[in-house]
């Protein structure tokens, strides 16, 4: 995005990642203040578009009802409400080579950030002009990551196999988890042969 080396973003990428102690240190797994800031609204104000925040809303709120099981969102939460941002290179430097049927979250092999290809980061580096979110990267990324349509098929199965979807039947019903994960794991090696 630009000239720059890097640009400045909303979002925090998980794969390939650092942060400082003094911004982990607001992290909180079971996001308790958001009810608050939900019925406030103030998240509205936090994304680029509305769609962006409608999105994370429906993630957040599942994430403190118990029904999602994960990390990613409540750091992007919790960076958002302390008012921070993220540097994002303008080259891959990392690729995450996991998106596969057996992956815990990644299991959509045709995801656009599936095995992408690296680059260098030359130095020296070239900075931006100003230290604001670049709000057209942040959409780009958003309609690349969560806000993209899918068919019917690739939409089911998508959810599916997501182990948010179906982790809480998992933790609520064992022998139709056990059954679902067979399933999966003969599927997996039927399309490896």
């Amino acid at each position: 995005r630009g000239e720059a080396s890097y640009y400045f973003s909303r979002y925090t990428s998980i794969w390939g990642w650092a942060t400082w102690r003094r911004a982990w240190a607001s992290y909180q797994v079971n996001i308790p203040s958001w009810p608050g800031v939900r019925s406030a609204g103030d998240h509205k104000d936090l994304f680029g578009t509305p769609e962006e925040a409608d999105h994370c809303e429906q993630v957040w709120d599942d994430i403190h009802s118990g029904a999602l099981d994960t990390w990613d969102a409540q750091w992007l939460y919790c960076r958002l409400c302390a008012g921070s941002i993220s540097i994002a290179p303008n080259g891959n430097l990392i690729t995450n080579i996991g998106f596969r049927f057996d992956a815990t979250h990644t299991v959509m092999e045709s995801h656009p950030f599936a095995e992408l290809p690296t680059r260098e980061m030359t130095f020296p580096l070239a900075h931006p002009a100003d230290i604001t979110p670049d709000t057209e990267a942040d959409r780009a990324r958003a309609e690349a990551e969560f806000l993209r349509k899918l068919d019917g098929g690739s939409a089911l199965m998508g959810k599916l196999g997501n182990k948010h979807f179906y982790g809480k039947f998992l933790r609520a019903i064992p022998g139709i988890g056990k059954l679902w994960a067979g399933l999966r794991s003969r599927s997996g090696a039927q399309a490896g042969e």
